[in-house]
């Protein structure tokens, strides 16, 4: 186990123990949003048991040398801007799960800064962490279940916007009402798509095709993606290849990819070696697929739709 876990489960037994709150789904990883960290483990997604429907998330942040640099300089402290110690060892942070955006303590409510402290007792010296700032939180979001929710996203935690329970409630429930309108549009939005791409394979001569289904998090979501069959000169395919681009302009929120050269001795040398680079990409799109859905850490795999490619 990596220090940095070992820390991060130090803070967790401690919650568990001392504030009755439940860590569960622990997923650890060492990338900063954008940025990965060389050490391992260095964050931590989790949820608690006892608050439902948040994603939290643990930082390992220390930045010690960057505050020393801006002290000297006479900058303001990156740890002011998210109103936490200095000090920090671990930043605690939290979004709403089906409304997460860009999950950083930055974009992110309830950002809480978290450091060990040592003192005496019965004469032996005790390290713990120092958590009475997120017992606070803790119990409030447990306490005021829509006031936290309509709360998440405010900068300092402990200026909140005093909206009544019942405006909160509210605010809640008209919130879910908008996700469930609009994962209804998309799911019909979706179907059509689909639709409209099966209807165009149909009607492809001497053509291979994958129908593939990005996710939700890519746009476009659904991608065609054809090549014409061996031996199939590419002027009797020519026909395929203006129905795919008039297919491609009508519809923006598909994408269409063709291989309208193929491997052909009319192709230059720099040409040929482009193409069997997309013809090999072609051909290793089932396989792709499959390592995809095996990844356990691929959290959204592409998924097949439809292909005729055996």
């Amino acid at each position: 186990m990596s220090k940095n876990r070992k820390l991060i489960e130090s803070l967790f037994k401690q919650i568990e123990k001392d504030l009755g709150y439940h860590i569960v789904d622990e997923q650890y990883g060492n990338c900063y949003f954008i940025v990965e960290s060389k050490e391992p483990d260095t964050i931590c997604h989790f949820h608690i048991k006892e608050l439902p429907g948040y994603l939290f998330g643990i930082w390992n942040i220390c930045r010690y040398n960057t505050i020393q640099y801006e002290v000297e300089n006479n900058l303001s402290l990156w740890s002011d801007n998210l109103h936490i110690s200095s000090k920090s060892e671990l930043i605690f942070f939290t979004q709403y799960e089906k409304e997460v955006d860009k999950f950083k303590p930055s974009r992110s409510g309830m950002v809480t800064g978290l450091r060990r402290i040592t003192y005496e007792e019965d004469d032996k010296l005790i390290t713990e962490w120092d958590i009475n700032e997120l017992e606070v939180v803790l119990n409030y979001m447990k306490k005021h279940k829509y006031k936290a929710y309509v709360n998440i996203y405010n900068e300092n935690k402990f200026v909140y916007k005093e909206y009544s329970s019942f405006i909160c409630f509210r605010i809640y429930y008209r919130h879910k009402w908008n996700r469930f309108t609009t994962n209804i549009k998309n799911n019909l939005k979706l179907k059509i798509q689909i639709y409209k791409s099966k209807k165009l394979v149909r009607r492809l001569k001497d053509a291979y095709y994958y129908i593939l289904d990005y996710r939700e998090n890519c746009y476009p979501r659904i991608h065609i993606i054809v090549r014409r069959k061996p031996d199939i000169d590419i002027d009797t395919f020519i026909d395929n290849i203006n129905m795919l681009q008039k297919f491609d302009y009508d519809n923006t929120d598909i994408s269409v990819f063709w291989m309208d050269m193929d491997i052909s001795e009319r192709l230059n040398k720099k040409e040929r070696i482009e193409d069997k680079d997309l013809l090999k990409r072609f051909n290793d799109i089932q396989s792709n697929l499959m390592e995809e859905a095996n990844d356990p850490e691929n959290d959204e795999p592409r998924i097949l739709i439809e292909t005729n490619v055996k």
